[in-house]
């Protein structure tokens, strides 16, 4: 699928394509458009629960980012901080729902 989502503290649009693999426990994205920061994203989540801790799981999250050579290195921190935040929030999330566990 294809989304579209605003940073607005730099007011930069990212268009963005998901596949998922349910049998997998995966998903991907890649940057479908490039932008004045973005020259290309590709990266994953992949989910594996862990046999010798029964109901523990492991989230692997993996990215790889070019950013255009001319931004500031201002930009590239605040975009760094928060993509990072904004890709693992919803793991925070789910552990508060889980009970801290």
């Amino acid at each position: 699928c294809r989304y579209s989502f605003l940073v607005s503290r730099i007011r930069l649009l990212l268009n963005v394509r998901f596949a998922v693999d349910a049998a997998r426990s995966y998903a991907s994205w890649r940057l479908d458009q490039r932008s004045w920061v973005l020259e290309d994203s590709t990266g994953y989540w992949r989910v594996e629960q862990i046999p010798e801790r029964p109901g523990t799981l492991r989230v692997w999250f993996c990215v790889s980012v070019r950013l255009n050579g001319r931004v500031p290195g201002f930009v590239i921190r605040l975009v760094s901080r928060l993509g990072l935040q904004k890709a693992t929030s919803w793991l925070k999330a789910l552990e508060d729902d889980a009970g801290g566990e």
